[in-house]
C-alpha cells in the first residue's frame, strides 16, 4: 500500500478513536414537531367510566371527559366513545366540525347484533361495541384507531369529498326481543343517526321524507 494510503487510513482511524474509545456517532433527536402527538380520548356524557378506562390505557394517552355542551371547548379528538344515548344531536360536531379533529366514533350499544347495533351500521358507523365489553376492546384497538383518523385528516387535506362506508359483517340477534320491541328499538337507532348526520331536526326530517311536524311527533313519541 503506498505511504499515503497508510497515513490517510491512520488519520480516519484517529478521527473515530479517542482515548481508545470508538466513537459512536449520536443519534438525531426528533424536534417536539416531529414526535407524533399523545393519543387523544374523548368520553362524551360517560365520565362515570372514565376511572375505569384511565387504568387500561397507557399513560401517555390523553383522557378527556366532557358533557355534550363542552364539546366545543375541545379540540383535536382521535377517538371519542359515546353511549348510545348521546346518538343525535349532540354528537353532530362530532362529524362535521374541523377543530375536533374528525375522530373515530366508538358507540356503546346494548350488545353486537341488536337493534341498535343494526341502525347504526345501516348509518355507516362502523365501531359498535357492547357496554361490556370496552374496557377489553379500546385499549387493543386504540393504536389502530388513532391511525385512521390521523390518515383521514391528512386525506382531507388532499381530498375536498371523501367518504367511508361501513360494511354489515354481523347476523342479526333477534332471541329474547318482540317484534314491536325490535322495531321500536330500530326505530330510535335511526332517528338518531338521521339527527347525528344532519345537524338539525328539519333537515333530518328532510331525509327521512317526513313532515316537519310529524317528524317532531315522533322524537316526541320516542323520548328525543
Amino acid at each position: 500500500m503506498p505511504h499515503g494510503g497508510v497515513r490517510g487510513a491512520a488519520e480516519r482511524r484517529t478521527a473515530t478513536l479517542q482515548d481508545g474509545r470508538a466513537i459512536e456517532p449520536k443519534p438525531a433527536k426528533l424536534s417536539s414537531e416531529a414526535r407524533p402527538a399523545s393519543p387523544h380520548v374523548l368520553l362524551l356524557d360517560a365520565a362515570n367510566r372514565a376511572a375505569d378506562l384511565r387504568c387500561r390505557l397507557r399513560a401517555n394517552v390523553r383522557l378527556t371527559a366532557v358533557r355534550a355542551q363542552s364539546l366545543y371547548e375541545v379540540r383535536q379528538v382521535d377517538v371519542a366513545i359515546l353511549d348510545f344515548e348521546n346518538v343525535g344531536l349532540a354528537c353532530s360536531p362530532l362529524l362535521r366540525d374541523p377543530a375536533l379533529g374528525f375522530p373515530e366514533l366508538v358507540f356503546l350499544v346494548d350488545a353486537v347484533g341488536s337493534a341498535q347495533d343494526l341502525a347504526l351500521r345501516s348509518h355507516g358507523f362502523r365501531h359498535l361495541v357492547g357496554e361490556n365489553e370496552i374496557l377489553e376492546w379500546l385499549p387493543a384497538a386504540l393504536d389502530q384507531l388513532v391511525a385512521l383518523t390521523r390518515a383521514r385528516r391528512i386525506l382531507l387535506q388532499a381530498c375536498a369529498d371523501c367518504c367511508v362506508t361501513g360494511q354489515l359483517r354481523v347476523m342479526p340477534r333477534t332471541k329474547g326481543m318482540g317484534l314491536h320491541a325490535a322495531e321500536t328499538s330500530f326505530r330510535s337507532a335511526f332517528i338518531r343517526g338521521l339527527l347525528a348526520e344532519s345537524g338539525s331536526r328539519r333537515r333530518a326530517a328532510e331525509q327521512a321524507g317526513v313532515p316537519y311536524r310529524s317528524f317532531c311527533e315522533m322524537l316526541r313519541k320516542l323520548g328525543l
